[in-house]
Parts: C-alpha cells; structure tokens; sequence
C-alpha cells in the first residue's frame, strides 16, 4: 500500500520544497506533503568500521600488501585419493618431487618484484581448520607456530612453488595423532607495495584451481614405474589485515581491507511516524585526494543495519538494500534510498541503528572513496493523511 502512495503522490512531490509542506483540498482525500533535509549536525555519529575481509569463500586468494590491505593465503592439498587408488604399501611408494601451481587472476602495484615466503603449518591437530574458522582467531593461534620452509621468486601468468618431499610424505603418510593442515603463502615485507591475486578451490573452472603436482616412483615385486599426481587444494583462504590506519580519511568506504561507513541519528525515526515515504536520497560531496577508482565507476550499496548496541560489533543488515553507482569523475553523487527508509519504518519495533555505506564486490579488488563528512545530507519526503 505504502509504494502505491508513493506513485500517487509524485506529481504533488515537483511542487514541493524543503521543509515546505503541500496541503490537498479539505475532505476525505486530505494529505499533507512534508519535506525533510537531514545535515552534518543533524546526525548523531558517522563512523567507519574495519570489518575483515578474511575469507574462504572468494574466488582468489590474494598474497602481499597494497592500500590499506595486507594478504596471505594458506592452502591444503589433503585429497590424495589418486595415490590411495594404486593400492600400493607406503614403504613402496618414493616422492621423487613436489610442487604446487597457482594460476594467476589479476596483480596491482609492483607484483613483478615479489619474493614468496613459504611455512608450513605443524600437523598437530591443535593447528586443524576448516573452511567455517574464525579466520582471526585462528591466525594468532598459528602464527608463531609456523616452519619456515623456502622462497620463490613472482613469474608471470603461474607461480610454482617448489616443496621438499618430506613435506609432502608427511601430508599423504599422516601418523594417528596429525592433520594435514596445510602451509602459508606469504610475501617478503621488504618488497614494494603490490598484491597478487591466484584462482581460489572456489573457482568455477576445475583447471583453475591451486594443485599440487606429485612425481613418484612406485616399486613392486613385478616392474618399478614413476607416476605423476594432480592433487587439488580441496580448501584455501585469505587472511587479511588492516595496515595504515592513520593515513585514513575520516569518512570512506573501502574494498580489500574492508571498512564500511556507518551513519545513526536519534530523529530518523521521529521523522517517519505515522507518515508514508514518497522519496528519500543521500547526498555526498566525494574527496578524490582520498579516493581510489581502479575502475571508471564503483558500486555501492546503501542499507539499513541494527544492533542492540552501538558500541559493538554483533550489527545485522538489511537484506534489501539500495544500490548506486559513483563514476570516478564524479563530484556530488545524489543516491535514492528510498526503500532503506521505508525498510527501518518497517522495523522501527527492533534496535534501529541507522544507515550503512559499503563498497560493492568488497573482496574483489582495492577501491577506496571518501566523502567530504560536512557535505553528508539526507532527504525525506512523506506524505501525512
């Protein structure tokens, strides 16, 4: 019913001015149009928060350290089916060499200059994950934990990471008390600013996906042959942190190391009560001396979060919220968010928090944009019957 108004009453909406109020005929039909115009003063915080991009479930993983993002990846090749399948006694089968293959997805800064470090994580199982851990948590358990194992230096297209053999029997020949937990693809913190992204388990095409290439010798009481395994990583992810937080803008939204843009006023609410929405927009003035566009418009995406309390960080968001989209040569952007205001009319019973900002395909690349905190407004037009 609340949209159907909405169309009802646009004509009346081109006569209308801020804080004007349009009043239809006396009668039944009697509506009065009001326009409202948040500013700066009139909102309670705008706040950024960092909120981790570690993940298990994106289609790359990324290594190295560029913007406000630093990456690693851990990797575990643990489907040795392949050689399971020959049947063979585990003192009868020799690894002869073993390596694994990232395939390459997209590289930014100077990639071309990295130096790969490797570590193995120990197979206690006081070290096991999956693809569900708390990916944080999980670090700083394993972090000073780690076997250094050798370098390799960045090559175009696929990167190869030579591994020693040992490692590898230990992967395939766990004893009862291991678990193959897999090693860390980190880079050489010396090295210039870039970040390389590989094709994750997660990728749609089988071909793309990390693996682990294994030559072995087979011997038996008949023949002795040597025989070559593709063994798939069967689960990976990216372990993200934070970097160079003092150099952040005071207002901004981010992708990699994602940050997303939080704004709460005690009048939103107020301003709806007992009114139906006809249009609302968000206004903002964007910083391009903070601003980052690898692309030549970035998406974003404008919602309704809630939380029983502010301070922390259990927030839950809309599932419908308002998109928009920000050209890099653009000055002042106008987003309608409309349907994010009639979404926390609809919930004004729970713990409204107010409104978020996020950047589109967060763990997808490095964009950054900033908005001037001063040129933040917020505009709604309701109707009163």
């Amino acid at each position: 019913m609340r949209k159907l108004w909405f169309f009802l009453t646009y004509l009346i909406l081109i006569v209308s001015c801020e804080k004007d109020q349009v009043q239809l005929p006396v009668g039944p039909g009697t509506a009065k149009v009001d326009s409202v115009v948040f500013t700066r003063q009139d909102f309670d915080s705008l706040t950024v928060k960092y909120n981790s991009s570690s993940s298990a479930s994106s289609l790359y993983n990324y290594v190295g350290a560029f913007r406000d993002a630093e990456c690693k990846t851990v990797l575990a090749f643990t489907n040795f089916t392949a050689i399971n399948d020959t049947k063979v006694d585990v003192d009868n089968l020799v690894i002869k060499s073993a390596k694994i293959i990232l395939k390459e997805y997209k590289t930014w800064g100077s990639a071309e200059l990295f130096t790969f470090q490797t570590a193995l994580i120990p197979t206690s199982k006081d070290f096991a994950w999956s693809d569900t851990t708390d990916f944080d948590t999980y670090w700083k358990t394993v972090k000073d934990h780690l076997i250094p194992l050798n370098t390799s230096s960045y090559s175009p297209d696929t990167l190869i990471i030579p591994l020693d053999c040992d490692v590898v029997n230990g992967w395939w020949n766990l004893k009862q008390d291991e678990s193959n937990n897999g090693i860390v693809l980190d880079f050489d913190p010396n090295n210039p600013d870039g970040i390389i992204g590989y094709y994750s388990s997660n990728s749609n095409t089988v071909s793309d996906w990390p693996y682990l290439k294994v030559t072995c010798t087979i011997y038996d009481s008949l023949q002795t042959k040597d025989s070559t395994y593709t063994i798939y990583a069967n689960k990976d992810f990216t372990y993200s942190e934070l970097r160079n937080t003092d150099m952040a803008p005071d207002f901004f939204v981010s992708q990699g190391a994602i940050r997303r843009a939080f704004i709460t006023s005690s009048q939103f609410l107020p301003t709806l009560e007992g009114k139906s929405i006809n249009y609302s927009e968000l206004s903002l003035v964007v910083d391009p001396t903070h601003s980052y566009f690898d692309e030549d418009s970035l998406t974003i995406y404008i919602g309704l979060f809630t939380s029983e309390n502010w301070e922390t960080k259990n927030f839950l968001f809309s599932s419908y919220q308002n998109s928009g989209l920000i050209k890099k040569s653009d000055k002042k952007v106008s987003l309608p968010i409309t349907e994010v205001m009639m979404d926390m009319q609809d919930n004004a019973e729970t713990a409204i928090s107010g409104i978020f900002i996020r950047l589109g395909q967060e763990l997808y690349g490095f964009n950054q944009i900033a908005f001037d905190p001063d040129s933040l407004a917020i505009k709604i037009v309701t109707t009163e019957f």
